[in-house]
């Protein structure tokens, strides 16, 4: 995982001092327990609040494409013709939520990809003690059904859970889906 440049860093530091925010600018320490597990909480909680800002922007995109079907008919019906729609505002309405929604399902995808790699970490490589940090202490996994969860099953472990985008809960709330998840796991049909 890449960390940001030396001029951020700078950047982030002078704001920290103006504004007294606390935000991190020194790469994780991969050997250390706590940097291991900022890292975690940090991706965790960015996946779980892109999931969810991806998942309302795509609901918004179909209302709308409800909403533009049923109150002007003649301009959905242009949708997939490509014609010069009569009412611009809500020609640029459509595209701009349409782009808005296609932007945030990539940055969705890279979030997924983070977060994959990020759990691979914490499952696979890192200690008992930062484990025991986000799961039941002690609690020992079956590496399989681990493996097919984190392929599979992120997005609907974040839309499933409790979600208020406090990063804390949301990194915690979701490690105990994730291993209620993992526990309970059941093949789909």
């Amino acid at each position: 995982m890449d960390f940001m440049k030396k001029e951020d860093r700078e950047r982030v530091k002078i704001f920290n001092q103006v504004l007294g925010t606390k935000h991190r600018t020194k790469p994780y320490d991969w050997n250390k327990a706590e940097d291991i597990i900022e890292a975690v909480t940090m991706t965790t909680a960015e996946f779980v609040d892109i999931t969810h800002m991806d998942a309302a922007l795509a609901e918004l995109d179909s209302d709308l494409d409800q909403m533009i079907e049923c109150y002007h008919p003649n301009e959905w019906t242009k949708i997939t013709t490509g014609d010069t729609w009569d009412h611009f505002e809500l020609q640029e309405a459509m595209h701009t939520l349409t782009t808005a929604s296609d932007a945030m399902q990539d940055l969705a995808n890279v979030a997924e990809e983070d977060m994959q790699e990020m759990l691979s970490l914490l499952f696979f490589r890192a200690s008992q003690t930062v484990r025991d940090y986000f799961f039941t202490p002690g609690w020992q996994f079956d590496a399989k059904i681990a493996k097919q969860v984190i392929a599979e099953e992120l997005c609907d472990i974040a839309l499933d859970m409790e979600y208020d985008g406090v990063i804390p809960h949301s990194a915690g709330n979701f490690t105990k889906a994730i291993e209620q998840r993992i526990k309970h796991w059941r093949p789909r049909s």
